[in-house]
């Protein structure tokens, strides 16, 4: 036992979520995506090797980190996923859905569900601390404040994750992951996930550069050339509340971000409380 939490969980538990999730999101038609420690920047490593296949979509992964239920400290990890909902009671069925997933496991992962916001007008959020995908109008935009980005659907289209036995699940393209690390917060990438990046920036290199040689610019504004202006606009806007948030931010994330995003008891209860303002939806 570790800081209080019981190593309970195997790899074919936190397999079992995720086919589990995958199968109803599949079954109602959602379009989704698993990100975060399920996704690129948790599985690789050093050692891992990939077979990318550009026209399908898809990457094989050997030598990867097992998906298993704890940190290497005994917290619980997290389930990730970003849907694309616009009927609000959908939505809420798939929360509830992955709230009832949860109760079959003695001490379940957090499974974080967000979805993108669907905008009926312009829309501004004091309390937004993190870059929201946005949709209006069947547009796709990056958003914080008053900073708005329209990206490609083309940007964020549904890539395949291939492990061992077969199991696949939907993520996105590597160079999204990429970039949403850098983006999520306004004072750039949390120092947390810094050390995330170093592998996750190399599969998205080996994808940029085998797009090239198949005629695919992943760098145009077909893909990520507006992703990476959003980053900039992010870093250096002038805005008053961007200013006020990006210090807020940088202070959250040096402090106590990390400890009440991975903690679990009184922690996870603050951190549930906080969530949607630093971190995006939990479920």
């Amino acid at each position: 036992m570790k800081h209080g939490y019981p190593v309970l969980y195997t790899v074919d538990t936190m397999v079992d979520l995720i086919i589990q999730l995958s199968r109803y999101l599949n079954e109602h038609q959602i379009n989704h995506r698993f990100v975060g420690g399920v996704s690129w920047s948790g599985l690789l490593n050093k050692q891992t090797t990939y077979n990318i296949d550009i026209k399908k979509r898809s990457i094989r992964l050997h030598k990867y980190n097992q998906l298993v239920l704890t940190r290497t400290d005994g917290s619980p990890k997290d389930i990730d996923i970003i849907v694309f909902i616009e009927k609000e009671s959908d939505y809420q069925k798939l929360k509830l859905f992955a709230l009832n997933l949860r109760k079959n496991y003695p001490q379940p992962p957090i499974i974080s569900i967000e979805n993108a916001r669907y905008e009926k007008a312009e829309q501004g959020n004091i309390w937004q601390f993190v870059t929201a995908l946005s949709v209006k109008n069947g547009t796709l935009f990056l958003t914080f404040d008053s900073i708005r980005e329209e990206i490609s659907w083309e940007s964020i289209a549904p890539w395949q994750v291939i492990l061992d036995g077969g199991v696949t699940y939907t993520v996105r393209n590597p160079i999204a992951d990429s970039y949403a690390y850098r983006i999520r917060v306004p004072s750039g990438t949390k120092p947390k996930d810094v050390a995330k990046l170093t592998e996750l920036d190399k599969l998205r290199d080996e994808v940029i550069k085998q797009g090239k040689e198949i005629k695919i610019d992943f760098m145009s504004e077909e893909y990520f050339a507006p992703w990476k202006r959003y980053q900039m606009q992010l870093a250096g806007s002038s805005e008053i509340s961007v200013q006020i948030k990006r210090t807020i931010t940088k202070i959250y994330w040096s402090t106590i971000g990390t400890a009440l995003a991975h903690g679990g008891g009184l922690l996870g209860i603050i951190a549930e409380k906080l969530s949607n303002q630093f971190t995006g939806s939990r479920q």
